[in-house]
């Protein structure tokens, strides 16, 4: 969400406010900061007192309302992660049933669960952000949007930090430091490994039979 506020606040012709608990450095010049720090006691109230202190912000004085929390009333919702109904789905299953029960009544899961519908059942809802197609088809999938008001938009690269040179320049040192040698090399990157395939990515590794290291 940074860098969207700092391409937004860029055109002139933008005004752009962020509410949030707290703001990390520096505020981006043309950024309206607003703190919004309810007091909360635990992580479910955390959430609730913010959602409720948004929703309170009179919407007359902005023509568009974006976030990547689920609250209800927004105009866009960024659908950065997924979506939370997914992705307790799929960490669920794996447990034994006693867990899965014990995970499905958690106080802070019935909260997130509950703030999701709110959030896609709401008529104030225009448009949804995916970051890949499998987001857009579990969303479609698990509440009823019309098809047009889900999109994807897929993550940029910064091409100057992840300048094509860095390659030449960092390659050689970098296998060096890290023993690799002229060994191929593959990378796993994600948080939330267990949805994003790291126990499938294991098992294909140690059955295909090639010589690469897996990092």
């Amino acid at each position: 969400m940074r860098d969207l506020v700092e391409c937004l606040a860029k055109d002139p012709t933008h005004q752009v406010t962020v509410f949030a608990r707290d703001w990390r450095g520096e505020i981006p010049a043309g950024v309206r900061f607003e703190k919004l720090n309810p007091p909360y006691l635990g992580s479910v109230m955390r959430d609730w007192t913010f959602e409720r202190a948004i929703r309170r912000i009179t919407r007359s004085a902005f023509d568009l309302v974006v976030s990547d929390q689920k609250i209800a009333g927004i105009d866009v919702y960024i659908a950065g992660g997924g979506i939370h109904i997914e992705w307790a789905d799929r960490k669920l299953r794996a447990m034994p049933w006693w867990r899965r029960l014990l995970g499905r009544l958690a106080p802070q899961q019935l909260y997130t669960l509950r703030a999701e519908r709110r959030l896609f059942e709401s008529k104030a809802l225009r448009a949804v952000v995916c970051v890949s197609q499998t987001v857009r088809r579990d969303v479609l999938r698990h509440f009823a949007l019309p098809q047009e008001r889900v999109h994807v938009v897929y993550n940029g690269i910064d091409l100057v930090r992840f300048a094509y040179r860095f390659r030449t320049l960092h390659r050689g040192r970098l296998r060096n430091e890290m023993g690799l040698g002229d060994k191929t090399v593959l990378l796993f990157v994600g948080g939330g490994m267990r949805n994003k395939g790291i126990f499938e990515t294991l098992a294909a590794a140690s059955r295909c039979g090639l010589d690469f290291e897996l990092l």
